[in-house]
């Protein structure tokens, strides 16, 4: 076939294709950011080579989506695990929101293979089944980050308490029938016996605002949920007062005020010198900030809150996870009584974060490299990602955005949530210009014509490229057009529609096509993708298959490729640019595989 045959024929697949899926402007101009180069490779026997060039796209996160949806569905509530793509599953997982947990999980697996959805993580054979598997995977769960305490992204989290799977143990002979006594018990035995100092049971971490977690504590109070939480003692260089942390209102008879301030005594007589001496060895308790000694209390809980600092500074998160954070409080509404408070969380890739040995030994992971909390090794891997990219992770938010005619709606909290957002922006800008941040996570719970006295505390797509707008204001390094060029935004927490739409189009089909229109209106380069249950995000973008490269053999075939909306994508043809020449040349399909972060 001669080249200006095939020519033809291709422009005419593009043309019919064209009617299909108009490709936007996104989807062709070269992305500078992430941009990969691959030599075209001639025709062989008359066949044009399928090439799979090599990616220049290495994710910082791997993060599963359990559930990514607002409600009202119990079955998609937010819930995400969360590793760092340099570390092993086995090393410990975040559990990001505690709405979706095990049984979205294990759902699901019921439609998905475990290995290609936990690449690298083995499950035994006897883990045959989704929910066994999902239970195997959240036997790795070092801990919750929690962004607030409603139930949508508790709900999963409360009803594990108490169920957190062990981690899976070969067998190699019959179990015995009975406990060896501690006279005659083997070190190896002792250990295994429960004793005061040391808890039987797994017992992740909590992690979240004091204000959240004192919210969420009260599930444990024994009405709602057994009492199986418990805090973290307080840690020398703690200012935080009864007056910061009292979030519960008196009632006509002062009964949770009273019961809140008897809780807070309790937990606050737990501190290093209240700890009673032992023979035994006492059990470490790892909170945010390092190790405490553990209490009577804590030891028999089945959780652990463990409040996060929200000073503008970058702190650990786990001892064993390269992972530190950055937390900032946002507006979300409110109660009757005062301004709701929820969270947003800067979390980063952080190899000097860890300043004890990982759980996995027989998954060697670079983590395993940390020598004394100072990083890894000398062995370098110029492939890895960099230290300090990082994302950014909205919980339930408000904007001070009001559309024409309901400026004066909630005013005094609309400016509430200007001033706190724009202390996030300001951080995102500055993370933006150094090139750490890889992705914003932001709800868009509504769609536009919701009015604001109904939003509750929520954006819709007006709010949200509201709230990019002043994040681009603050690029100091912004070029005049596309300040954010290339910066995904996922977009979370979408309400699923009960009654259908005129249009007959779902609740997301909606907000994200007004979202990609008022992109193509306000040009500032973001790239909105639409969260789902159950997508991988971590993996390249997108693997290139060069199926049809029909280049002139006077120009030089370096080309450059772009990253593509989510919907339609597969075989979508691409803009190559070559070397010599400007002319832009269809004919390179991508086929996509995953999004990163």
């Amino acid at each position: 076939m001669t080249e200006e045959s095939i020519m033809e024929s291709n422009s005419r697949k593009r043309s019919t294709r064209s009617t299909r899926n108009t490709i936007s402007k996104t989807q062709v101009n070269v992305n500078e950011k992430e941009s990969s180069k691959n030599k075209y490779e001639p025709e062989q026997d008359g066949q044009p080579k399928k090439v799979e060039p090599e990616s220049k796209f290495e994710s910082t996160f791997d993060i599963i989506v359990l559930g990514s949806g607002g409600g009202p569905l119990e079955t998609d509530c937010s819930g995400y695990l969360v590793k760092a793509a340099q570390s092993s599953w086995e090393d410990g997982i975040i559990a990001l929101e505690g709405g979706s947990g095990i049984g979205a999980l294990a759902s699901i697996l019921s439609n998905a293979s475990p290995s290609d959805l936990f690449k690298g993580l083995d499950f035994p054979p006897s883990y045959n089944t989704p929910v066994l598997q999902a239970a195997h995977v959240f036997s790795y769960l070092a801990c919750y980050l929690i962004t607030h305490a409603h139930l949508d992204h508790v709900g999963s989290l409360i009803m594990l308490s108490g169920s957190v799977p062990s981690k899976y143990t070969e067998h190699t002979q019959p179990p015995t029938t009975s406990l060896p006594t501690p006279s005659t018990a083997s070190t190896s035995d002792i250990q295994s016996i429960p004793s005061k100092n040391k808890p039987s049971h797994p017992r992740p971490h909590v992690y979240g605002t004091r204000k959240t977690l004192e919210q969420l504590s009260q599930a444990y109070q024994g009405g709602l949920w057994p009492e199986l939480g418990s805090w973290v003692p307080d840690r020398e260089g703690d200012t935080s007062t009864e007056e910061d942390n009292h979030i519960i209102h008196n009632d006509e008879n002062g009964t949770n005020a009273i019961a809140n301030v008897n809780h807070k005594s309790k937990r606050r007589k737990t501190n290093r010198n209240n700890i009673k001496s032992s023979s035994e060895e006492r059990y470490i308790v790892n909170g945010p900030n390092g190790t405490v000694e553990g209490t009577e209390e804590n030891l028999n809980s089945c959780l652990l809150f463990s409040p996060l600092s929200t000073e503008c500074v970058h702190r650990p998160l786990h001892p064993t996870l390269p992972i530190s954070l950055l937390t900032y409080p946002v507006v979300h509404g409110c109660t009757s009584k005062h301004t709701y408070e929820s969270s947003a969380m800067f979390i980063r890739y952080d190899p000097s974060a860890i300043t004890r040995t990982p759980p996995s030994s027989s998954h060697p992971s670079p983590s395993q490299t940390i020598t004394n909390g100072s990083g890894p090794s000398s062995k370098s891997n110029s492939n890895k990602p960099k230290k300090g990219k990082e994302f950014l992770f909205f919980g339930d938010v408000e904007s001070s955005y009001r559309k024409k005619g309901e400026e004066e709606v909630d005013l005094k909290r609309g400016k509430e949530a200007q001033e706190l957002n724009k202390q996030i922006w300001k951080e995102a800008a500055k993370s933006w210009s150094e090139d750490r941040l890889c992705g914003i996570f932001i709800e868009c719970s509504y769609d536009s014509s919701r009015p604001a006295h109904l939003m509750f505390g929520h954006l819709s797509p007006p709010s949200v490229y509201h709230e990019l707008q002043t994040l681009a204001e603050l690029i100091t390094t912004k070029s005049e057009k596309r300040p954010l060029e290339g910066l995904k935004v996922f977009i979370i927490h979408i309400k699923d529609a009960l009654v259908p739409h005129p249009t007959g189009k779902t609740a997301r089909q909606i907000i994200m096509s007004e979202l990609n229109e008022l992109e193509e209106k306000g040009q500032l380069g973001v790239e909105f993708v639409e969260t789902k249950r159950g997508d991988r995000i971590g993996e390249p973008s997108f693997k290139l298959y060069i199926v049809e490269a029909h280049l002139r053999e006077s120009d030089s075939h370096i080309i450059q490729f772009g990253t593509f909306p989510r919907s339609g994508c597969d075989d979508q043809p691409v803009t190559c640019i070559t070397k010599k020449s400007s002319t832009r040349r269809q004919g390179v399909f991508v086929k996509q595989i995953h999004w990163s972060c």
